[in-house]
């Protein structure tokens, strides 16, 4: 495996949830993923996506509802564990824990919001790494 590339990817998925948390500029969400990057979401328990966008477009339409309400909500992602299943010259497999927080207001501590483990896939474009899929599947709500 190729550590270049695999500190390539870690470094991506850090400005990912940097741009996530931020959600200020949905398109800089979107661009981590390739133009028909998947994302779903799984609630505990169940076998169907409680959400699931087929394109980083869809992302972005579908999102903007949402931007004000997730921004007050000043969510943030942290990463506590992260595994490479598959690594080739072009597409890798990544396994995630992440523990999601959430802090409404500025004068209170934060609150553990969920727990998730997420899988991957990702595809090199060029000197840049791209997530093709990206699952969630949350272990807990708080």
């Amino acid at each position: 495996m190729n550590v270049s590339d695999r500190l390539l990817i870690a470094d991506a998925i850090s400005g990912y949830f940097f741009a996530l948390d931020d959600f200020t500029d949905l398109a800089a969400v979107a661009s981590f993923f390739s133009p028909d990057g998947s994302w779903e979401c799984y609630e505990a328990g169940r076998d169907t996506p409680s959400i699931r966008f087929d394109s980083s477009a869809q992302f972005v339409t579908a999102m903007q509802p949402q931007q004000q309400a997730v921004g007050a909500a000043r969510l943030r992602h942290h990463l506590t564990g992260l595994v490479f299943t598959s690594l080739t010259e072009t597409t890798a497999e990544t396994r995630l824990k992440i523990l999601v927080t959430s802090q409404p207001s500025p004068n209170l501590p934060p609150v553990l919001r969920n727990t998730a483990r997420v899988v991957s896939r990702w595809r090199k474009a060029g000197p840049a790494w791209k997530i093709e899929s990206w699952v969630i599947h949350r272990e807990s709500d708080v």
